[in-house]
C-alpha cells in the first residue's frame, strides 16, 4: 500500500549508450539522493562490448558519458545528487530536460521546486540547452535567485530555446550518436 502511495524513488533508471560514441542518455525517473549515492559502490557494474571486448565500467563512466540527462525529481534538491552527480556530469554536448508542472506539485513542497543551485548548474553546464515542459518563465524565475550565479550568454540561450516550445505538447532534441 505504502508502495502505491509514495512512489518517489522507486523509480527504474535507464542509462542507453551509443554503441560507438559511447555517448549516453541518462533518465533517472524519481530517483532520490540515497539512490545516486548506490549508485558510486564499488560492487556496482555493468558492461557492454566494444571493438569485441568486454568492457566493465562504473558509475563516473556513465556520468563522464552522458550527453541528455532528463533531470529527475522536478528538479528538486533530493532528485539531483549535486556532488555525487550533477558535478560530475562534464560532456561538452550536455543538454538536459526538466518535467516541473506547479499544478502537480502539493502546496508544501512549492518552494522547494525548482531548486535553484542545480537549475543554475544546468543552465551553465548545458550552455543554454536546458529544455523546460510546459511554461518555461515561472521555472526559470524560482531559478534566478540572489543566491547562484548564472552566465547571461547561457541564460539568453535556455529562453531561445524553451520559446520554440510554448504551447507545444512535446519538447523535440536530437543527439548525434
Amino acid at each position: 500500500m505504502r508502495l502505491e502511495q509514495s512512489i518517489n524513488n522507486t523509480s527504474l533508471v535507464m542509462a542507453i549508450q551509443f554503441k560507438d560514441s559511447e555517448k549516453i542518455l541518462l533518465f533517472p525517473g524519481d530517483a532520490e539522493y540515497g539512490n545516486w549515492l548506490s549508485w558510486h559502490d564499488p560492487q556496482l557494474n555493468w558492461s557492454f562490448v566494444k571493438n569485441n571486448v568486454l568492457q566493465t565500467v562504473g558509475v563516473d563512466y556513465i556520468f563522464k558519458n552522458t550527453v541528455l540527462y532528463k533531470v529527475g525529481h522536478h528538479l528538486s534538491q533530493n532528485g539531483t545528487g549535486k556532488e555525487i552527480g550533477l558535478e560530475q556530469i562534464k560532456h561538452p554536448e550536455l543538454a538536459a530536460m526538466v518535467t516541473l508542472d506547479f499544478k502537480k506539485i502539493l502546496p508544501g513542497w512549492l518552494n522547494t521546486m525548482p531548486n535553484d543551485f542545480i537549475g543554475a548548474e544546468l543552465i551553465n553546464k548545458t550552455k543554454g540547452k536546458l529544455f523546460f515542459s510546459g511554461a518555461y518563465e515561472p521555472i526559470l524565475k524560482n531559478i534566478q535567485t540572489p543566491r547562484v550565479s548564472i552566465n547571461a550568454n547561457h541564460l539568453k540561450e535556455t529562453v531561445k530555446n524553451n520559446k520554440k516550445f510554448v504551447g507545444k505538447i512535446a519538447v523535440e532534441y536530437s543527439v548525434k550518436g
